[in-house]
């Protein structure tokens, strides 16, 4: 029992951990952290790319809520008390929403592309340099057979 309890309480932090960081996404935060793609080890590039892909879908998801009129916001009333105010966007400000979003969506698959094309090229690189590896093996191995027939 003891066990059970225990383990629940280490996976409502777990969650609560993932939802305060998903939470803390931001669009500023989002291009910052794909800016510093390009300071990434290349072999690290796919971790990176995982984990920011989950904010972005988060953050893409929240927007689009927003942009559809699912706005609330917190004020503080005349009381000083916080209070949730739900308001509707004009249809301007639902056009210059999603407007805003599609660039936003279009940068990042344009850094995305960058960086997967990087970590591919990396990739590339280390498979052509164990095929010439395995190319200098072969006639290496080629040779010495020849030279082995040639002493016959």
């Amino acid at each position: 029992m003891k066990f059970l309890i225990s383990m629940f309480i280490i996976a409502t932090f777990s969650f609560a951990q993932e939802n305060k960081t998903l939470s803390q996404v931001s669009k500023d935060h989002l291009i910052i952290q794909l800016e510093e793609f390009r300071d990434i080890a290349p072999a690290d590039l796919e971790d990176s790319i995982i984990q920011i892909n989950k904010k972005y879908d988060y953050y893409i998801l929240t927007r689009q809520k927003e942009c559809s009129g699912e706005f609330t916001s917190i004020e503080i009333n005349s009381q000083g008390e916080s209070e949730a105010v739900k308001r509707k966007l004009t249809k301007k400000e639902k056009k210059l929403c999603l407007l805003d979003l599609i660039y936003f969506r279009k940068k990042y698959q344009g850094e995305m592309f960058k960086a997967r094309a990087r970590a591919l090229k990396f990739e590339q690189k280390k498979q052509l340099e164990a095929l010439h590896k395995l190319k200098l093996d072969s006639l290496k191995k080629l040779d010495q057979l020849a030279k082995k027939i040639g002493e016959i």
